[in-house]
């Protein structure tokens, strides 16, 4: 038997020069031990990037252990001759069948914040916007896992806006993954997972940090290297990759947006604008008002900052209020039109925009309505084995009952189908109230206060408290507030008394 699984594919005439795609691990052990004979993949703006991978070996005994936590770099061979790359952390690893020469292995490859739904967490923020606390736990996760330091980076240059300091911020028995991207929601912040190298000038080029990208502008999204895109039937003729089928989708949305809630400094119920109507057309044969599809938001009351601006929290009022409606909007908007497409073009990218060109309809539209950009991707690619080896495998896969997870097409030996979005339209994260909020429940604190106080109110007799499941190992970021049994703790909680009156009294 041969060394390895290299020398036994080379002596059937597969050298490196010959693949399709090729795959590198940061485990050394691996190197020479596993090939990439097939890659299935999906990504999402404002979810992640996860792929499965089949891979063979000569060696039926290879630890699985070995492949979890490694790194890995999936390079593909584009229409140009260039390497464009997408990396990951093996997440999961599977043996599957063997038939004494050959052994398949099916391993889960995903962007690293796939790393934060593996911790739950409960603690607070006092004074701090959503991008603050984005950055302190992504801080956090460098200093306590070296896997998460050497894996990921953060990248604040696509937020343009100011944020709001909020008075208290709550994790509450959350997974930091559904904890941060709730709070991003809220904000209409987009991620993306973002390579950074994405053409390589080798396989063996070492493996880069990925780049997780806080965007909140379309102006940040870049424009793919090639820029443009053709629309043109793919065939084995062909030279270069081009985008074969483009499929328009719309789809009914609410027509206007309708957010209140009640402002205790005022006494009263606050509903901004009112009844906004969506500014995007619907339908051709009714207008918005007339369709009357509204969305009516009742939001827990405004936060309320410290009487005297002590906090440094941003005022609640009637801006806030104004943005959760435009956010809803968007993402209606966003909704109602998309396009689908399936293309060739291997070195497409989320998160990246092209012109789309030679297309009989989109040819008669003019600038920006003629620039696409790409929320998602499915893709699919193989090496093109020898048709014994091939057969020889796909026993072993069936023996394995593995399928892949995208349709085969016997035509191409290698496709994807982008989710696309006009450039100009732009693009939010889909934020539901009802859906991305933590789970409420009623919950024991200790009443706490400056040193030698027994009794301490604001005027509105408020109170502070710690909440008991606060530690202090998670709140060393801020001084300890949160678990330094004092006034620091929380903002302001009102009390729940047998008494009401109009005005302010005892509430």
């Amino acid at each position: 038997m041969l060394a390895n699984i290299f020398q036994a594919l080379e002596s059937l005439g597969l050298t490196a020069q010959k693949r399709a795609i090729h795959i590198q691990f940061s485990n050394q052990n691996l190197k020479t031990q596993v090939f990439l004979q097939r890659i299935d993949g999906q990504h999402q703006l404002n979810n992640g990037f996860k792929a499965e991978l089949i891979c063979l070996s000569t060696n039926a005994t290879i630890q699985l252990k070995q492949f979890i936590g490694s790194h890995a770099a999936i390079d593909t061979v584009t229409d140009n001759g260039q390497l464009t790359r997408v990396t990951g952390i093996i997440t999961q690893a599977l043996q599957g069948q063997s038939d004494g020469s050959l052994t398949v292995y099916k391993l889960t490859l995903e962007d690293p914040t796939a790393l934060w739904k593996q911790r739950r967490n409960s603690r607070v923020f006092m004074n701090k916007s959503v991008p603050d606390v984005v950055q302190l736990i992504f801080k956090e996760w460098q200093q306590k896992s070296s896997l998460f330091a050497s894996s990921l980076t953060l990248d604040l240059s696509g937020l343009s806006q100011d944020y709001d300091i909020r008075p208290f911020i709550m994790q509450s028995l959350e997974s930091d993954y559904d904890f941060l991207t709730r709070l991003l929601r809220s904000e209409s912040i987009n991620w993306l997972i973002d390579e950074a190298e994405r053409i390589v000038p080798q396989s063996s080029a070492a493996i880069q940090p990925q780049k997780l990208r806080l965007i909140d502008d379309n102006s940040q999204y870049q424009a793919l290297d090639r820029r443009m895109i053709r629309y043109h039937r793919s065939s084995a003729t062909e030279q270069y990759d081009s985008m074969t089928s483009l499929v328009g989708q719309r789809s009914l949305q609410p027509s206007s947006v309708h957010v209140q809630r009640w402002q205790a400094d005022v006494l009263e119920q606050e509903d901004g604008a009112g009844s906004v109507q969506s500014t995007h057309k619907h339908s051709a044969q009714y207008d918005n008002a007339s369709l009357g599809l509204e969305q009516a938001w009742h939001f827990s009351p405004a936060w309320m900052q410290d009487l005297n601006g002590e906090d440094g929290a941003t005022a609640s009022g009637n801006a806030q209020i104004e943005k959760l409606n435009q956010n809803l909007g968007q993402y209606y908007d966003l909704q109602s039109k998309q396009f689908i497409a399936d293309t060739t073009v291997r070195d497409t990218h989320v998160g990246y925009w092209f012109e789309l060109a030679e297309h009989p309809e989109i040819d008669q539209h003019a600038g920006s309505d003629k620039e696409f950009l790409i929320t998602g991707k499915n893709f699919y690619n193989q090496n093109n084995l020898p048709k014994d080896l091939h057969q020889q495998i796909n026993q072993l896969l069936v023996q394995s009952n593995w399928q892949p997870t995208q349709s085969n097409n016997t035509e191409e030996r290698q496709a994807n189908q982008l989710t696309l979005q006009r450039r100009s339209i732009k693009t939010v994260p889909e934020f539901n109230p009802l859906q991305h909020r933590p789970t409420a429940s009623p919950q024991r604190a200790k009443v706490v206060g400056p040193s030698g106080e027994e009794i301490h109110v604001d005027e509105w007799g408020r109170i502070k408290v710690r909440f008991l499941f606060t530690r202090n190992d998670d709140h060393s970021h801020d001084g300890g507030a949160g678990a330094n049994d004092n006034d620091t703790d929380s903002a302001w909680v009102d009390v729940l008394t047998p008494w009401a009156g109009e005005g302010y009294g005892a509430r």
